[in-house]
């Protein structure tokens, strides 16, 4: 009877040791949604205020902090080079929660977004910096800028090349696109739910020599001689290689906010492995 006895406790005392193996191995009965919180919609009454977005939380040590914390917040670093070394660092649960939270926040906005289920271009996502509905020019109006924020517009002269041209006021969402750099992926929306993913390979910088004429001459700033290029020209350089995306707005300077021209060029990826790649810094 004492033997029995003593092969019971040891049986309890073992599983009570088991005991927070077992709870962190089981689901939680109210398990923490992950989410990577794009700025959707920015915060009412700040919408220009860089302070208005909250700061991430550092990811856990141990993947059992998880449990019972806030959500972890998710930034994006520009730096392809940071971004491997920060993915092969971290924990593989942390990685797994980053893609899934990438894919979720994504899926959202294709379900907002993706209405209709034509082919046309619908929204655009860049992580942590915006996810816009994409607006339409008039017809035969390629000068046309939507005064809408929140929102860009496609530039249809570029559309038969191939290139998907996205446009917005740089006082309105225009104004984020200098949020972008390169290393930075960005996935395009289409309404019938079809994603195109790209990365962000080269920015470059113009000034309009008649700031306020569409059909000005312009100066590369990064051209040493500073040689004038016609509009026509500067248009053939940026807009004519296939399967681009160019981001484009106003540069202000000097009190003039139509001072120059940015062009955020982004070439295709393939479509990531298990929905994206390990493009995630964390702060």
């Amino acid at each position: 009877m004492k033997r029995l006895c003593l092969v019971v406790s040891l049986i309890a005392l073992l599983v009570s040791g088991l005991d927070p193996v077992l709870r962190f191995a089981q689901p939680a009965s109210n398990p923490i949604p992950v989410t990577y919180n794009p700025v959707i919609s920015r915060p009412t009454g700040s919408s220009r205020n860089p302070s208005a977005f909250a700061a991430p939380l550092p990811p856990p040590s141990n993947p059992r902090e998880w449990v019972g914390q806030s959500t972890p917040r998710w930034t994006v670093d520009p730096s392809p080079l940071r971004h491997q070394q920060i993915w092969d660092s971290i924990h593989p649960v942390e990685r797994a929660a980053a893609r899934w939270a990438y894919q979720a926040e994504l899926d959202r906005f294709v379900d907002r977004v993706a209405l209709d289920g034509s082919g046309d271009l619908a929204g655009v996502f860049v992580p942590e910096i915006f996810a816009l509905p994409v607006l339409q020019q008039p017809t035969g109006q390629s000068g046309y800028v939507s005064s809408q924020d929140e929102s860009v517009t496609q530039f249809s002269l570029p559309e038969p090349y191939g290139v998907v041209g996205l446009l917005a006021h740089n006082y309105l969402s225009g104004e984020d696109f200098f949020k972008l750099e390169t290393g930075q992926q960005v996935a395009l929306v289409y309404r019938d739910r079809r994603v195109q993913f790209y990365q962000i390979n080269r920015i470059e910088r113009f000034q309009a020599l008649t700031p306020n004429s569409l059909y000005s001459d312009f100066v590369n700033l990064a051209d040493p001689q500073q040689q004038p290029i016609s509009s026509t020209r500067l248009f053939e350089q940026v807009y004519t290689t296939e399967n681009q995306l160019i981001f484009q707005t106003c540069i202000k300077a000097g009190g003039n906010a139509s001072w120059g021209r940015i062009f955020i060029i982004a070439d295709p990826i393939a479509p990531p492995a298990g929905a994206l790649s390990p493009v995630f810094g964390l702060n």
